[in-house]
C-alpha cells in the first residue's frame, strides 16, 4: 500500500500504516523483520514529504532491525542464519533508501557513516546491487556526501570497493561507474597517494 498508493491516497491512515509496519521491525522472526524493513524502505522511497512525520520512528525501527541479536538457536541452523542475514541486509538497504530519498529530513552527518559501516551487503544480492548503485552514483555526484568533507572515509570506501567490484555484488553499469570513481581518485593529486 505504501509503495503503490502512497500518503496522498491513504490520507489520515498513512501514519498508522507506517507505525504498524515499523512495529514489526523487532519481531523475533527474521522473515517478519525483513518484510517490515522492506516496507520502511518503501515508505522512505515513496512517502515524499509525509516521511518526515514518521522519520524518527522509521530510523529507530531500522536500527532495531540492524542490531537485532542472533540468538543461539539461529546460530545452529544455516537456513536460519541466512534468513537472519537477509533481514539485516534489508534493514541496511532501508537505511540506504532513507539516505537516497529523504536527505532533507534526517541528519546525514550521522546516517551516512553509520550506513557506510554496514556495507557491503553480503546475503541479499538483489539489495546489494541497488545499494552499490546508489553508493556509486552518490560518489560520482557529490564525493564528500559519502567520503566526508576531508575525505576521512576514503579508506573505508576503498575497502568496500574491494568487495563490491564483482559481478555478484554489482551489475555492469555500476561496475563501470566504480571504475570511473577509481580512476578519478587515483588521478586526484591530493588523494592518489592515499589510494
Amino acid at each position: 500500500m505504501v509503495e503503490y498508493l502512497g500518503p496522498d491516497f491513504l490520507g489520515p491512515v498513512y501514519p498508522q500504516i507506517v507505525a504498524q509496519i515499523c512495529s514489526y521491525s523487532k519481531s523475533k522472526f527474521a522473515a517478519i523483520r525483513q518484510a517490515s524493513v522492506y516496507g520502511i524502505g518503501m515508505v522512505a522511497q515513496h512517502g515524499g514529504s509525509a516521511f518526515q512525520a514518521s522519520s524518527q520512528l522509521c530510523l529507530e525501527s531500522i536500527k532495531t532491525a540492524i542490531e537485532f541479536p542472533m540468538e543461539g538457536n539461529i546460530k545452529e541452523k544455516k537456513s536460519k542464519q541466512s534468513q537472519y542475514h537477509h533481514a539485516r541486509d534489508n534493514a541496511v538497504a532501508a537505511l540506504g533508501k532513507v539516505l537516497q530519498f529523504q536527505q532533507t529530513c534526517c541528519d546525514m552527518n550521522l546516517l551516512v557513516p553509520f550506513w557506510l559501516n554496514l556495507l557491503p551487503l553480503t546475503h541479499d544480492m538483489e539489495e546489494a546491487k541497488v545499494q552499490n548503485t546508489f553508493l556509486a552514483d552518490s560518489v560520482l555526484k557529490n564525493p564528500t556526501f559519502i567520503l566526508g568533507a576531508q575525505y576521512e572515509r576514503l579508506e573505508q570506501f576503498v575497502v568496500i570497493l574491494g568487495e563490491i567490484c564483482s559481478k555478484k555484488q554489482s551489475d555492469p553499469a555500476t561496475m563501470e561507474k566504480l571504475s570511473v570513481i577509481i580512476a578519478n581518485i587515483s588521478q586526484d593529486a591530493n588523494l592518489g597517494g592515499q589510494f
